[in-house]
């Protein structure tokens, strides 16, 4: 697993907020009704082609599936609608929003991931991933609602700070990475995991070839399993955590080129394990 420019990012805090989140908010030039309507006018202007309905800030950064783009350019040309899924998450405290949910592009259900970080009203970061899975786009517009639990507040109780959440949902790349059964997993046990369909991460998974498909089971049988060919999968994930335990799950991803960084990091961070926020 690598992580890329926002891996572990506590996007959501507003939900699952740590220790003085509260009092940090306050603080905030744009609160989380302001966030949100900023991810809101941002589709609109994607959906009406018309860049020039956002306000950027100078050095304001665009990237789509890790390629860093003009503003205007690849999906402001082809999406044509809103779609019937959107799941937004604010964190105040960093001045960043995120959207996963679906849109149309050239009329065909698609997942669009957007997160945006915003600088004195203006926007100075975009970050986007378009998931061209016509089946699981459908997917959602038939959930429609995201569950619940997403926009029920974390008891005071089980809260956590802003590092400990980073950490705890960084355990979760790490159990999947290493796959031995023997590290500290913090998942509740009626964790659900919506795949395709508060900590939020941009995070690649390498698939390697070669000799990292052997491997010997307990019983010391000796196995072969896992791509013949090197891959990655990009993913963009949220997780809701209360009491040091990670709850819900909601996830996409799609296949892009092995070792394919985000454009948001150098190369040898994009090329380590280091969680980065």
């Amino acid at each position: 697993m690598r992580g890329g420019v926002v891996v572990g990012l506590v996007v959501g805090c507003a939900l699952v907020s740590g220790a003085g989140a509260s009092a940090q908010s306050k603080a905030a030039a744009c609160d989380r009704a302001c966030l949100e309507a900023w991810l809101d006018r941002y589709v609109d202007a994607v959906v009406s082609h018309q860049p020039a309905k956002l306000t950027l800030a100078p050095t304001a950064k665009f990237t789509e599936n890790g390629q860093r783009l003009e503003v205007g350019d690849g999906a402001w040309r082809t999406i044509t609608a809103r779609g019937g899924y959107a799941l937004k998450l604010a964190d105040v405290e960093a001045g960043q929003a995120v959207l996963m949910a679906t849109i149309r592009e050239a009329d065909l259900p698609t997942i669009f991931i957007l997160r945006l970080r915003i600088v004195e009203q203006r926007i100075a970061e975009i970050e986007t991933l378009m998931i061209r899975n016509q089946s699981a786009a459908e997917s959602l517009d038939r959930i429609g609602t995201p569950r619940a639990t997403w926009a029920e507040t974390v008891p005071v109780a089980g809260r956590l700070p802003r590092g400990e959440l980073v950490r705890i949902a960084n355990m979760y790349f790490s159990g999947i990475e290493r796959n031995d059964g023997k590290g500290e997993y913090p998942i509740h046990e009626t964790c659900a995991r919506l795949e395709n369909g508060l900590a939020f991460a941009f995070a690649f998974f390498d698939n390697a070839s070669g000799d990292t498909r052997k491997g010997t089971l307990a019983d010391g049988r000796s196995v072969t399993s896992g791509p013949s060919v090197p891959w990655t999968w990009q993913i963009a994930e949220v997780f809701k955590i209360e009491g040091g335990k990670i709850g819900p799950v909601e996830s996409v991803l799609h296949q892009v080129p092995y070792g394919m960084g985000s454009g948001w990091s150098s190369w040898e961070d994009a090329m380590s394990s280091r969680a980065r926020w």
